[in-house]
């Protein structure tokens, strides 16, 4: 309280004017940041700001948010290919897994500047280029996103999903895979119905409806997140 006060005193000796702390946002909406930086729906509002919890205010740099719908379906990666042919990645197929993650676009596009979005060689550099060990190789940048999620699905790399040896038989062409369904169904809206009944609580058997009408996880369970499921090491969520 003191030191408060002591501020508070010598700015008035000074003669400097004192500003209420929300003057300093007022107009935040002209500084050239990213919406969806910090706000989490199209129109936030003083009544519903919709915040993002912790937005990172203390980048250098902003990272670009952008939808499924508007990304490449498929990407080459031809930068490393010494001992391999490129990698056909499936860009869109992945944006869509990202998408209901925490991750978002971010996960991969981390620190982007403003403007279009620039390749993973732009800051991680070959390891004949780099300049500072702060900031990791192209190869480890490529790689420590790939097995990041891959391992956590199945415990597994699966190189050769992705890396096929020169002279080996090709990748499947790209029309194949652009055939590939997408990753979600549409989700129908959620029926409840409400009863008067004195015992509400219904005793729902997850297995006699799983066997009983040959169902898959996918028909109840949608837009989740891969590691809710498929990290083996975890014990089964019981529904």
């Amino acid at each position: 309280m003191k030191k408060l006060f002591s501020i508070l005193l010598l700015l008035s000796m000074t003669g400097m004017p004192i500003f209420a702390q929300t003057d300093i946002f007022k107009n935040h909406a002209k500084a050239p940041l990213d919406c969806y930086e910090c706000h989490s729906c199209d129109n936030p509002s003083y009544k519903n700001p919709c915040l993002t919890i912790l937005p990172e205010f203390n980048r250098e740099s902003l990272t670009l948010r952008r939808s499924a719908d508007d990304v490449a379906k498929v990407v080459t990666i031809d930068t490393l290919m010494k001992f391999y042919v490129p990698s056909t990645f499936k860009h869109k197929l992945h944006a869509e897994m990202s998408a209901f993650s925490t991750g978002g676009c971010a996960s991969c596009h981390h620190n982007n500047p403003q403007g279009d979005i620039l390749p993973c060689i732009e800051c991680h550099k070959p390891i004949s280029e780099r300049e500072s060990l702060a900031v990791i190789g192209l190869k480890g940048a490529y790689h420590g996103q790939c097995l990041g999620c891959h391992e956590q699905w199945s415990h597994d790399t699966a190189c050769e999903k992705c890396h096929v040896e020169r002279g080996q038989e090709p990748l499947p062409p790209t029309s194949m895979i652009l055939e590939m369904s997408q990753l979600t169904d549409p989700i129908k809206p959620k029926v409840v119905y409400e009863t008067d009944e004195d015992n509400p609580i219904v005793t729902f058997y997850h297995d006699a409806h799983f066997d009983r009408y040959g169902l898959d996880c996918i028909d109840c369970h949608k837009n989740e997140t891969c590691g809710r499921c498929h990290d083996k090491s975890e014990q089964s969520v019981v529904i």
